[in-house]
C-alpha cells in the first residue's frame, strides 16, 4: 500500500494482484475440497484460472519494458510458470498423462519469486546507502507517464 503512497501505481498493481492471486487460489481449491469436486474438474478450472493469470502477467510484462531488466524477467518466469500449469492442469493436473508439467510450473514457481527479491533488496539498500549499490538497469528512456 505504501506504493500507493509514492504514486507508484504501476508496483502497487503488482503488489496487490500477487495478494488477489494467492486468495482466490486459495478459495478455489477450498470450495474444491469442500463440496467434494472431483480433481479433474478443478484441474480443468484451475487451468482456466491459470490461463487468466497468464493473461494479466503478458500485460504485466508488456508494462515491464518501461521499467528494468529484473521486473521483465520476473514476468517472463511468471508467464512460463503460468503457461506450463495451464498445460498440465488442461490435460488432467498432476494425475493427467502430462503431470509434468504441473510440477515444473510448480517447482518453476519458484524461479519468479527470487527475481523480486533482488528488486527489493536494491531498492531497499541503494536508498539507505543513498547511491547505487545494485543496479536496476533501466530500459529505455520513459518520458511521460501515461497510467
Amino acid at each position: 500500500m505504501f506504493e500507493f503512497r509514492n504514486q507508484n501505481t504501476s508496483g502497487l498493481r503488482r503488489f496487490v494482484s500477487h495478494g488477489i492471486f494467492w486468495i482466490a487460489l486459495a478459495v478455489l481449491n477450498m470450495f474444491a475440497r469442500q463440496f467434494s469436486i472431483a480433481p479433474e474438474r478443478l484441474a480443468e478450472a484451475q487451468s482456466w484460472f491459470f490461463l487468466c493469470w497468464a493473461i494479466f502477467t503478458t500485460t504485466m510484462l508488456i508494462a515491464a519494458f518501461g521499467l528494468n531488466v529484473s521486473l521483465i524477467v520476473t514476468f517472463v518466469l511468471l508467464l512460463a510458470t503460468f503457461v506450463l500449469l495451464t498445460i498440465g492442469d488442461l490435460q488432467g493436473g498432476p494425475e493427467g498423462p502430462v503431470a509434468l508439467y504441473v510440477k515444473v510450473g510448480g517447482y518453476g514457481g519458484l524461479a519468479p519469486a527470487a527475481a523480486p527479491w533482488y528488486v527489493a533488496a536494491a531498492d531497499v539498500i541503494n536508498d539507505a546507502f543513498g547511491y547505487t549499490v545494485f543496479p536496476l538497469e533501466r530500459v529505455g528512456k520513459r518520458t511521460a507517464n501515461l497510467q
